[in-house]
């Protein structure tokens, strides 16, 4: 829809407006046997920092690692996103995202385990 609007509009953000909380997800993969453990911020920390030291995990862990140490002590913010416009361009087109059901939470991360993405290292 948005790649037949006119020349004018041409930077859009496309993405589903319609968010699922954090807390959702991992309900979701209790019921469904994922393993996952809930850990506060300075455990998490902790279990991280043992997986750095074993090569195996480390190397799984690769792009996790290198995007907790990205800011190089700095703090990092994410930039503000808005895609109000993109939205109303939508809504005038007859496009509207739908609401995040359970039902597409549990196929999203059934695929997500079929790919091996919890696959205890």
């Amino acid at each position: 829809l948005l790649a037949g609007t006119p020349d004018g509009c041409s930077v859009f953000h496309s993405f589903n407006n319609h968010t699922v909380a954090l807390g959702d997800i991992i309900r979701q993969m209790q019921k469904m046997g994922l393993p996952v453990e809930i850990a506060e911020s300075r455990e998490y920390e902790a279990a991280l920092e043992m997986a750095e030291a074993d090569p195996e995990k480390a190397r799984i862990l690769s792009s996790l690692i290198a995007y907790r140490n990205m800011g190089h002590g700095r703090q990092i913010r994410p930039v503000p996103r808005s895609n109000e416009y993109t939205l109303q361009v939508l809504s005038r087109l007859g496009f509207q995202w739908p609401i995040t059901s359970r039902e597409y939470m549990e196929r999203f991360l059934q695929a997500l385990q079929g790919l091996g993405y919890f696959d205890e290292a």
